[in-house]
């Protein structure tokens, strides 16, 4: 039996290695304009901040309501507090982000949101945008969207209960679209890239 070459889809994702870039599917992992891992200096706290910012932009545009930080990242602490608190976080990861480029923290009319543009690179927010676009994925955004999300399972080993909701909705879209591309894969014959996509939606 003559084995079939696999064709590698052809799209350019930056290597995981790369700068200026965040990934949250599998482990979190940052590096910085230099290549470096800054991962370690992501204290559980400002991880949070970032991550919660991150995601309510995707969601809304605005950013996340500074009401709502302060709910659901510091439960019943005293107002004030809350405030000190957000203050020195959101310090420290603008410091942090410093070291990378295409990517600040804005606060304005009572939201705080993430501006990010190239070199940038986050996978979920390109696979978020994935899903935005409006009628069916080609078969070449399905199989961009599979790269960007087969390293594992969103902010994985993160548990936070605001993340519950946005990790149900990002692994249901995750299934959907690969089940679309294994249904592509299927008419082309493709068994082995089915077997791959498998493997990922069981770890969903």
């Amino acid at each position: 039996k003559i084995k079939t070459k696999r064709k590698k889809p052809v799209i350019n994702l930056p290597s995981a290695r790369s700068g200026n870039q965040i990934r949250l599917f599998g482990d979190f992992r940052v590096t910085d304009n230099q290549e470096n891992d800054i991962t370690m200096m992501f204290t559980p706290k400002v991880k949070e901040f970032m991550l919660y910012i991150l995601v309510y932009t995707m969601k809304n545009g605005n950013g996340a309501l500074i009401s709502e930080i302060n709910e659901n990242l510091w439960p019943g602490i005293p107002a004030g507090k809350v405030a000190n608190n957000r203050a020195v976080t959101l310090n420290k990861l603008r410091k942090l982000l410093m070291q990378m480029e295409g990517i600040e923290i804005r606060v304005q009319n009572g939201f705080i949101s993430a501006k990010m543009e190239k070199p940038f690179f986050c996978d979920f927010v390109e696979a978020y945008r994935l899903c935005t676009i409006k009628g069916e994925m080609t078969k070449q955004q399905l199989e961009t969207f599979f790269l960007l999300v087969k390293s594992g399972r969103f902010i994985k080993e993160s548990e936070w209960p605001w993340l519950d909701e946005i990790r149900g909705l990002t692994g249901n879209q995750v299934i959907d679209n690969l089940l679309k591309l294994a249904s592509v894969y299927k008419k082309e014959g493709n068994l082995e890239e089915i077997d791959d996509i498998a493997q990922r939606i069981l770890d969903y």
